[in-house]
């Protein structure tokens, strides 16, 4: 019945400051720049080639095209007169500056590999320690701006395509995953919403457990609610075939004929595209993802291809146009 795609990426991150610096919400310029090249200095040393963004020189669609690919958060760009980050292409990591703590190096991917991931993070964490005196105490472990991050500073997340719960059951898995310490949390983590019944499932505390640990645990609460969702999945081919067929031809329909479309309307209907392909309600001629679409469908993304500005009537065209021209190459 379903060639399901309930996973889309999986990422870990660790939280670190430098000692001797005050926090990123009190730092000055002057120290916020002395820290930064501190930063520099180390990686420059290093053998791979890490690629240095410095968010003030951005525009705000190039901005919004690293947050939308997941390289950098929304917190990074709120402090961007002072905020960077840097990429390193061949280890699929990143690291960011100055965001709510003064380090966050992160590894994403697509599919669930947060063991890889933490390994890659953990091993520039620990070459920047070698040269730089990270905040750290005996009781407590590393310091972070925010106390629910101290310890270990880890947080290990998958983002899943839960339609089916999201149409019932939702709060049971908040509540089974309540009791292990974990979350789920909007497209963009923390403070954000859900987009196209996508959702982070990462750990809320970072205390009680080793780095390891942790990671084990999101493996295992990830694998229990893509058997969650795929037990919903169905239940409702089973119970509601009807509905669900009606949904996902609807969602078909307004795509194909669309030619204005909002980011979150877009997604909402994608989600149903990508529902009826995983259920053999749609067939599909050519490769579908939703996770692509939630990227490449951003305001930034849509800029940048076209290489100039848009105002937000026609970014809702140029995407509606993107979005046709996609549904006839799929179908």
């Amino acid at each position: 019945m379903e060639k399901e795609t309930i996973l889309l990426t999986s990422r870990v991150r660790l939280a670190r400051n430098i000692a001797g610096y005050p926090f990123p919400r009190k730092i000055s310029q002057a120290q916020a720049q002395d820290l930064t090249q501190e930063v520099m200095g180390v990686l420059d040393a290093w053998e791979e080639d890490w690629l240095f963004y410095r968010l003030g020189d951005m525009s705000p669609a190039q901005g919004a095209y690293y947050l939308e690919a997941n390289q950098i958060s929304s917190q990074l760009l709120e402090n961007k007169e002072m905020a960077s980050f840097l990429r390193q292409e061949e280890i699929e990591t990143s690291l960011m500056i100055l965001e709510e703590d003064h380090l966050r190096i992160q590894s994403s991917r697509e599919g669930l590999h947060l063991e890889e991931e933490y390994q890659a993070v953990a091993r520039v964490c620990r070459d920047l320690e070698e040269k730089i005196p990270l905040a750290f105490d005996q009781r407590w472990g590393y310091l972070t701006a925010c106390p629910t991050n101290v310890g270990t500073g880890l947080r290990a997340s998958s983002m899943v395509h839960i339609p089916g719960l999201d149409q019932g059951g939702l709060e049971e898995v908040k509540k089974a995953i309540s009791r292990k310490g974990f979350v789920l949390r909007g497209v963009q983590g923390e403070g954000s919403r859900s987009l196209g019944h996508i959702y982070q499932v990462s750990n809320e505390k970072t205390l009680g457990l080793g780095e390891e640990d942790f990671i084990q645990e999101a493996q295992a609460i990830t694998q229990e609610i893509i058997q969650m969702e795929r037990a919903q999945r169905q239940a409702l081919y089973r119970d509601h075939f009807l509905d669900l067929e009606d949904q996902v031809k609807r969602a078909y329909g307004l795509l194909s004929q669309a030619r204005l479309i909002s980011y979150e309307e877009a997604l909402a209907h994608l989600s149903q595209i990508q529902l009826g392909i995983d259920l053999g309600l749609l067939e599909a001629k050519a490769p579908f993802s939703l996770y692509d679409c939630l990227v490449d469908l951003g305001q930034g993304h849509l800029q940048l291809d076209l290489k100039k500005e848009l105002d937000p009537k026609e970014i809702r065209q140029v995407r509606a146009d993107k979005i046709r021209k996609q549904m006839k190459e799929v179908f």
